[in-house]
């Protein structure tokens, strides 16, 4: 690429990340811009690990949810064999790690429509009758696959930076605008000029781009995580189980055990009494939690990821993942990617104007 073009990307985090990867890899030059002392510190850094293209379904969404979720669907599914890829050329692939995942119903009907609905998707599923159903009704789900998304970010930070991607921390910028284009970033009254900004600050996104007379159908939807030193003399499942009823989920690391997710709770203590029901004898193997964390997820209003452009020219927006951010972070950055350098449309995600 003879004129390499400069693009900001703000926000450090998994999409931010992999739109950064995708770009420099297409000849761009890359200026990331991360609010926090370091990237991987949003809502991926204590997610529940899981890349589960067969949890695509919106959870608010309450439109066409079939369309949304064939998009979104497709979307993960690429993204999982990139991120596979990428993980295995970072040298962050757990090659012992089964893949997988499980899911448990506490209503059987709930199940059993859940089990059609995915075979009508063409999702890889089974009914489970293994020894990790907790007397449930449960969906073992094949091609899913986990991870630790944290351990990703820092491998994926030190690749960027070694490819010679440009990152500043602990820093708030505004957009330097004028005439219904986007011409860089002001940062503590230093312009610095680029040829794109991509926006891509999770749930920060929408009053971000507020500011600017931009009208994100973004929300922060609060999600939490309690984890916990990994327990010694019992079993632990070797794949992320999933609770349908309360959206969390349990993922044994390789040092620790994680409870996740959840949806409408105010606090990460809700997830010991959820799981407490659950699995007993796993809960009550615990000490007192290492970590107790919160953050908001980017909740998109219409189901699907938000990737593309905004009224002011140059300025793109990359957000709305929902629980769905690290399993669709890898296709999601090269679709950014292909369209800034290849001019590709994407309808199907863009922003309504």
């Amino acid at each position: 690429m003879i004129n390499r073009p400069h693009i900001i990307i703000l926000g450090g985090g998994l999409i931010g990340l992999s739109c950064a990867d995708s770009l420099i890899t297409g000849g761009a030059r890359v200026t990331l811009v991360e609010k926090q002392a370091q990237t991987g510190h949003g809502a991926g850094r204590y997610n529940s690990g899981m890349v589960h293209p067969s949890q695509a379904a919106p959870w608010l969404f309450k439109g066409d949810k079939l369309s949304a979720t064939k998009l979104v669907l497709k979307l993960a599914q690429r993204s999982s064999d990139l991120l596979q890829n990428r993980r295995h050329q970072l040298g962050c692939l757990d090659k012992n790690r089964s893949a997988g995942s499980l899911q448990l119903f506490d209503s059987i009907f709930a199940g059993q429509t859940v089990f059609e609905s995915s075979n009508d998707l063409g999702i890889a599923v089974d009914i489970y009758r293994g020894a990790w159903g907790f007397q449930r009704y449960g969906l073992h789900y094949l091609n899913d696959i986990s991870g630790d998304a944290f351990h990703y970010c820092q491998r994926l930070t030190e690749d960027l930076i070694e490819r010679g991607c440009h990152i500043q921390y602990g820093q708030n910028a505004a957009l330097n605008t004028a005439q219904n284009q986007c011409h860089g970033i002001e940062i503590d009254g230093q312009i610095i000029h680029s040829d794109h900004v991509i926006v891509a600050c999770g749930a920060q996104s929408a009053e971000f781009l507020n500011a600017y007379g931009i009208n994100l159908p973004v929300s922060a939807m609060k999600g939490h995580a309690l984890s916990f030193e990994r327990p010694v003399g019992i079993s632990l499942p070797e794949i992320p189980i999933m609770h349908w009823d309360s959206r969390s989920a349990l993922t044994v690391f390789e040092n620790e055990v994680r409870l996740s997710g959840t949806i409408g709770e105010d606090n990460p203590d809700a997830l010991l009494d959820i799981w407490e029901e659950i699995a007993p004898d796993i809960v009550n193997a615990f000490a007192d939690p290492v970590v107790r964390w919160s953050a908001d997820r980017p909740a998109s209003k219409l189901g699907r990821p938000i990737i593309g452009q905004t009224p002011l020219s140059n300025l793109w927006v990359n957000s709305g993942h929902g629980h769905m951010g690290w399993s669709l972070c890898a296709a999601s950055g090269g679709l950014m990617s292909q369209m800034i350098l290849d001019g590709k449309a994407a309808p199907e995600f863009a922003l309504p104007l």
